[in-house]
């Protein structure tokens, strides 16, 4: 962020997105779903899992999962709401051939 913008944190400080941008109207329009996406919002939209890290840990809901060995995110082209997960973990004593 330049000078002029110090005042104000950024939110996307550290992370980066895959593919073009988009329209600054569209990025505009999809202001209130992000502040429903935030886990310190105060109302959740029905159906919505919170994913959160916390230093080396990864939290769901703000539970903690262990076991964590890789993490996949991926949105859909036309919907940003469309969002899927996986989640590779391994699990203590669990036997798979």
């Amino acid at each position: 962020m330049g000078e002029s913008n110090k005042k104000y944190r950024d939110p996307f400080e550290g992370m980066s997105f895959k593919g073009d941008p988009v329209s600054k109207e569209e990025y505009l329009a999809a202001y209130e779903s992000y502040v429903n996406r935030c886990s310190s919002s105060a109302e959740l939209a029905a159906g919505v899992t919170v994913i959160s890290f916390d230093k080396k840990r990864v939290l769901l809901d703000g539970k903690e999962v262990r076991g964590i060995t890789d993490i996949e995110i991926r949105k859909h082209a036309s919907d940003i709401a469309d969002v899927t997960m996986k989640l590779k973990a391994y699990i203590n004593d669990l036997d798979v051939d």
